[in-house]
C-alpha cells in the first residue's frame, strides 16, 4: 500500500516521531487520496504496531525488539536478527539467520 510506505518512511527517518498524531485529511489532500484510503493505511501501520489507535493514529513509543517496529527493519534482515536476540535463545537465533541466508540465496542465487 503506497500511503502506508510514505507514512512508514517519514517515521522511520525521525520526520513523525513518537507520539506525533498522524492527520487523515492532511496525508489525504497531501498524497492526493481520500480520507479513508489513509485511515486505512494506518490501520495496517497500527496491526505492526507502528501506529496507535485512539482518537486518530498517533506515532507509537520508541521500538522495542517486541513489537511492531520490527517491520521497519524488514529489508535490512541483519538488524531484525540483531534486534530480536535478547529475546531469543541460541537455537532460535541460528535457525533465523539460516532461514534469512536460504532466502537470500533463493532470491540471488549465485551461479558458478
Amino acid at each position: 500500500m503506497r500511503v502506508a510506505e510514505l507514512i512508514r518512511s517519514r517515521i522511520e527517518s525521525g520526520e513523525l516521531p513518537p507520539g506525533t498524531k498522524v492527520s487523515h485529511t492532511a496525508y489525504a489532500v497531501e498524497f492526493g487520496v481520500s480520507r479513508e484510503t489513509v485511515k486505512r493505511a494506518c490501520g495496517k501501520l497500527a496491526e505492526f504496531g507502528i501506529l496507535q489507535h485512539g482518537h486518530g493514529h498517533r506515532v507509537a513509543p520508541e521500538p522495542s525488539a517486541g513489537n511492531g517496529w520490527l517491520f521497519l527493519r524488514a529489508n535490512r534482515p541483519e538488524e531484525v536478527a540483531i534486534a530480536l536476540r535478547e529475546a531469543m535463545t541460541d537455537d532460535q537465533v541460528a535457525a533465523l539467520m539460516a532461514a534469512l541466508v536460504a532466502d537470500s540465496w533463493r532470491q540471488n542465487p549465485v551461479v558458478t
